[in-house]
């Protein structure tokens, strides 16, 4: 008997299990195909290890309490986590944030909604003066204010330029740039420096990060996982899908604007050698071209019934706990009441022993 076999085409994430650090922490990761800027993967990855660290140095946040678990489910899968399996794990994140801090739960019903273009794609807007982002972008509402994620890029003005210093930020100057075509010194700038990252930019960025610390990086529209380590040296972790079986390539410097002196490193952070690198390109051809086209393969709709069901759950514990509030409030109404009605009662007695006496 002849059977067809259904193919799974659902959109799935590699996992990389890596050892860093001097402390030799294990920890999961996810790897990027060529499927976009993906913010998703530089949030979880982030996350990931700044728990391991925290936990380390007994940082651990009671908002990042929950990832433990995400990094248990992800040693558990070994090789591969489906994206509406990550998204209802982050969405369990979220709301638990909302449940335990009531001043995000306006922004943890508008990032539910937006989990699932975490994968495609998220709008944001650096200043090009401090090398951040608008508050209220809900790109730095997610990292930076939900998840306590710092949240940095190094595209920053380092020369006089009028209209960038007065604008500041880039779809002002996009659109400013649109009725204003003349502005040439401008436009002349943005060219120059279009890798989006410069000297002044890493010098405010190292000056940003404490050491031993972590922030999700954004350049040239892709978001990656960078370390600032004990000795103020800057890593980039590399999560190309094309170096899963490298074991040692772990790292990337970030020191030049450039990059032709950028070098990789092992887990601990130990340069690798010239001799070694063939590994890179070696692994790089070998990547496999079906694996590409199932990552692009994006279901909307089943993104989009994941986001409602997530926002749906987190309004039924909003409503919830609304009413367990409200019984509370209501409770400790009547029992304000029958205090008052107490002591009238036992005024009422001690005035009426007084006139018998």
């Amino acid at each position: 008997m002849v059977t067809d076999t259904i193919e799974d085409t659902r959109v799935f994430f590699s996992i990389k299990h890596i050892s860093w650090s001097e402390y030799g922490f294990h920890t999961p990761i996810l790897l990027q195909d060529a499927n976009g800027p993906c913010p998703l993967i530089a949030l979880v990855n982030t996350l990931l290890l700044k728990y391991e660290f925290d936990i380390q140095q007994q940082q651990e946040s009671v908002k990042l309490a929950g990832i433990n678990d995400l990094r248990k489910h992800l040693l558990r899968l070994e090789t591969k986590i489906y994206l509406d399996d990550l998204l209802s794990r982050l969405g369990d994140l979220i709301v638990n944030i909302a449940e335990t801090s009531p001043d995000c739960e306006g922004d943890a019903a508008k990032l539910l909604d937006l989990l699932p273009q975490l994968h495609t794609g998220l709008s944001v807007n650096p200043n090009l003066i401090t090398g951040k982002f608008p508050k209220d972008d809900l790109s730095t509402v997610l990292f930076t204010s939900l998840f306590e994620l710092n949240f940095e890029h190094g595209w920053v003005l380092d020369e006089d330029v009028t209209v960038i210093r007065e604008l500041e930020f880039f779809d002002k100057i996009q659109d400013f740039l649109l009725t204003n075509e003349e502005e040439v010194q401008t436009k002349e700038w943005l060219d120059a420096n279009k890798t989006q990252v410069t000297n002044a930019g890493l010098e405010k960025l190292s000056d940003s990060l404490d050491f031993n610390n972590f922030a999700i990086y954004f350049r040239n529209n892709h978001f990656n996982t960078l370390f600032k380590s004990g000795s103020g040296d800057l890593f980039l972790l590399m999560t190309d899908s094309s170096l899963k079986s490298s074991k040692n390539i772990i790292w990337q410097s970030l020191t030049t604007v450039s990059g032709k002196d950028d070098i990789f490193y092992t887990g601990d952070f130990f340069p690798i050698l010239d001799e070694d690198l063939q590994e890179i390109e070696n692994q790089r051809g070998e990547v496999d071209d079906s694996d590409m086209i199932l990552v692009k393969q994006l279901q909307e709709e089943e993104d989009q019934r994941m986001a409602e069901e997530m926002h749906k759950k987190y309004q039924n514990i909003h409503t919830k706990a609304t009413k367990k509030l409200e019984a509370q409030d209501k409770k400790s109404e009547l029992i304000s009441k029958s205090k008052k009605q107490q002591t009238k009662d036992s005024d009422k007695k001690k005035k009426s022993s007084c006139i018998i006496t």
